[in-house]
């Protein structure tokens, strides 16, 4: 389990964005969701690629029309020893038929219980969207950032960028009571994702790529 650990933290510091778009759509008014997601940024692992199994609990709540808030934690990551979270409000921009535009901001941290080390990193980011189907299937994309306030990354490499860009498509099902997400993400395109413990797969040395699978529970 030694490697997971490495992986966890690699993961939590480098490439922090492992967890898929966690509302695509407000709630209803009054409309409470749990939830829970698995996967990460891909890697190479005994000649296999695979995602790394991270996983996240959360809530979220309709607070009013078009707009909902939600608080998440971080599992896989606090198994080993690092405290990671996320909050933030999704908002609904503009809606018309099978359309919409959706926003989301939100603020993810970390800390870690060795050094105690901290890191905020605001995010802000859209999703366009589009129903399909008669049993509430939704197609989905957008793209996020991520706000770098550390002048250096992982092994004292100098950070040359303020903002973690990443880019997502997936497909959503709904039903009265629960709601299935499946989402591929393009990690960071921007920035080389070597040295590292791990050897993430992105494109030309650069980001990652990841796989999410998300289930939320609603009442």
């Amino acid at each position: 389990m030694k490697w997971l650990c490495m992986v966890a933290v690699a993961a939590a510091v480098i490439f922090s964005q492992c967890a898929p778009t966690r509302y695509v759509r407000p709630l209803e008014v009054g409309q409470h969701a749990v939830n829970a997601s698995f996967g990460g940024p891909t890697i190479k692992f005994g000649g296999a690629v695979i995602p790394i199994p991270m996983t996240t609990v959360g809530y979220g709540y309709g607070l009013d029309t078009g707009f909902t808030i939600y608080g998440n934690l971080h599992t896989t990551s606090l198994a080993f020893g690092t405290f990671q979270a996320d909050a933030g409000a999704c908002w609904s921009v503009w809606e018309k038929d099978t359309f919409g535009i959706s926003m989301n901001f939100g603020l993810n941290m970390a800390i870690d219980r060795w050094e105690w080390n901290r890191k905020i990193w605001p995010q802000v980011g859209f999703n366009a969207y589009r129903y399909v189907g008669s049993r509430g299937g939704m197609l989905y994309a957008g793209a996020d950032a991520w706000v770098e306030f550390a002048k250096q990354r992982s092994h004292q490499v100098e950070q040359p960028t303020k903002l973690l860009p990443a880019f997502h498509v997936g497909y959503r099902k709904q039903n009265e009571k629960w709601m299935f997400q499946y989402e591929v993400k393009s990690i960071a395109p921007f920035t080389a994702n070597k040295p590292n413990v791990v050897d993430y797969v992105g494109i030309a040395g650069n980001g990652a790529f990841g796989l999410y699978f998300g289930i939320y529970r609603l009442f």
